[in-house]
């Protein structure tokens, strides 16, 4: 019951907000001819196409994290520096580039290696990389996230309301971008929802 007031609610504000603005996608699973459908505004139908997908997000007070990283945590407290190729770990570390060889004390654009797997239903990966952006003492500052563009579509419903069911409903909803404030930080979809950013506000 909660899932589909959740759905409810949330479709009625993305249809609000982006009819007749080319902004948002507002989707609805109908059953047809025993497949599933994905109907967005623009009535362009992805047969079968699109299975729900978690992307991790948290707010607990003013703390707000994304894909497992928390804005203001200090990234060499909670992420080792990756051991050898960082290409395939599968344990969560820290890397500035495709080498071995990595800085002890970390500042600027940082890559984060070997975090868990986020799928959808039919077992597609959806996040491709994780970045965050660090203050001179290595403190994370802005946390990057971008989905894979090949399973997903522009504006994707399935990232808005998966961050609604995680974080409560956005702060504020345009045609081009959602966002929600946590304290002082806030996290945001925009562009073409692609792009997932959490990080202090300016």
């Amino acid at each position: 019951m909660m899932t589909k007031t959740v759905f409810a609610t949330v479709a009625a504000l993305v249809v609000g907000v982006a009819a007749g603005v080319g902004g948002l996608y507002a989707a609805q699973v109908h059953a047809a001819n025993s497949k599933e459908h994905w109907v967005v505004l623009d009535n362009h139908v992805r047969v079968d196409g699109s299975s729900p997908f978690t992307l991790p997000a948290s707010r607990d007070g003013d703390e707000l994290s994304l894909n497992g990283v928390t804005v203001g945590s200090h990234l060499e407290s909670v992420f080792p520096v990756c051991k050898g190729s960082p290409v395939n770990t599968t344990t969560p570390c820290w890397a500035t580039g495709p080498g071995p060889t990595q800085p002890q004390h970390p500042s600027g654009d940082v890559r984060l290696r070997g975090l868990p797997a986020v799928l959808d239903g039919k077992q597609n990966l959806m996040v491709t990389s994780t970045r965050v952006d660090l203050d001179e003492h290595g403190d994370i500052m802005r946390i990057y996230v971008s989905l894979d563009p090949q399973v997903t579509a522009p504006r994707d419903y399935r990232t808005i309301l998966s961050l609604t069911k995680a974080l409560g409903q956005p702060t504020t909803s345009l045609a081009t971008s959602v966002q929600w404030v946590v304290g002082p930080n806030s996290l945001a979809v925009s562009g073409d929802g692609r792009d997932v950013v959490a990080g202090v506000n300016d």
